[in-house]
């Protein structure tokens, strides 16, 4: 599993998790130092300066913003891009102390964990050789990176919340931005041959939103303002509320979570046969929907670091056991 490499007792050895999601790259220590940003990027050739939560970005002689600000993003299920290897070292260099060696846990989509040659084209692409160079708002950063350990999305949830899982067979759905991923975690461990993921997440949901209102109302509505209708259940209209458009955005939601029971029927899992647990951050902008649909739901407490944080958990156990077996 592990590349064998010495490490100098000088450096600082330090652990980090990033989950490089479609929508959102969240990433721990654990000093349970966190941060988070979209996941976009766009070409800064221009030197437009960085506002809001993005970053001035440089790497192998090109510069580009990364997050909020930047425009493009990934809607592509692998994760073995420019993009992504961007916004992963980005995170680094705001936990981690400079010139430092990184033990890196990554999360990927389920359809590609279970898959070994993608699994490890990921793994390789981040690992980069081992080392990488980049400088963020005008600072110089060197990381070496003692070895990449990729986990499933999502499955981080099961090691934060055991008592939800132990001694059951747990049906665990991510919503993410792009993808939901699914999974039967069996007494803690997961069944690989349920896995795997489809794109039905976040930007579908908004985008069934605004397609609704846009054909109800004959509007033109900007898919930048679907996040806020979504959060608001509803179009503001003169700083109030529009009650119909409450009723359709409801019904969209309703239909997008009736959406998911019926994928997971079409892979041959019958939700009503298990226990469910639901994770990501579009589970926690849905909830009360996921609940209503599905009654004997749980919806991970703090659902979009949830995975992320028991991620590390897996990490921590991981280096354990294999410091103590070169000692």
């Amino acid at each position: 599993m592990f590349r064998k490499k010495v490490v100098p007792e000088a450096k600082n050895v330090q652990m980090v998790v990033v989950d490089p999601g479609k929508h959102t790259t969240k990433a721990m220590t654990l000093k349970s130092d966190i941060c988070h940003f979209r996941t976009k990027m766009h070409d800064n050739t221009q030197e437009v300066d960085a506002r809001g939560n993005t970053y001035d970005v440089v790497y192998d002689g090109k510069q580009y913003l990364i997050g909020e600000q930047a425009e493009e993003q990934s809607y592509d299920v692998t994760k073995t891009n420019l993009l992504h290897k961007l916004v992963t070292y980005t995170a680094i260099t705001r936990l981690a102390d400079n010139n430092s060696i990184i033990r890196l846990i990554i999360n990927c989509p389920v359809s590609i964990y279970k898959n070994k040659q993608q699994r490890d084209e990921y793994k390789d692409y981040i690992y980069n050789s081992g080392q990488f160079e980049i400088t963020v708002d005008g600072d110089n950063f060197f990381y070496e990176i003692e070895n990449v350990l990729v986990l499933p999305e999502d499955y981080g949830a099961v090691h934060m919340y055991p008592y939800l899982f132990t001694g059951k067979r747990v049906a665990l759905i991510g919503l993410g931005g792009l993808n939901m991923n699914f999974m039967i975690i069996n007494d803690l461990v997961p069944e690989i041959h349920s896995m795997f993921t489809i794109n039905h997440g976040g930007n579908e949901l908004e985008s069934n939103i605004v397609n609704e209102l846009n054909s109800r109302y004959a509007l033109n509505i900007d898919p930048k303002d679907a996040p806020y209708i979504l959060k608001n259940k509803g179009i503001k209209v003169r700083g109030n509320i529009d009650k119909d458009s409450t009723r359709i955005v409801d019904d969209v939601i309703k239909g997008f979570v009736e959406n998911i029971v019926q994928e997971i029927k079409r892979n041959g899992h019958n939700l009503d046969m298990l226990d469910v647990v639901f994770v990501g951050g579009t589970s926690e902008a849905i909830q009360g929907y996921i609940e209503r649909v599905i009654d004997h739901v749980a919806v991970a407490k703090e659902a979009q670091w949830a995975a992320v944080e028991g991620s590390l958990k897996i990490g921590v156990e991981v280096w354990k056991r294999k410091d103590e077996a070169e000692r």
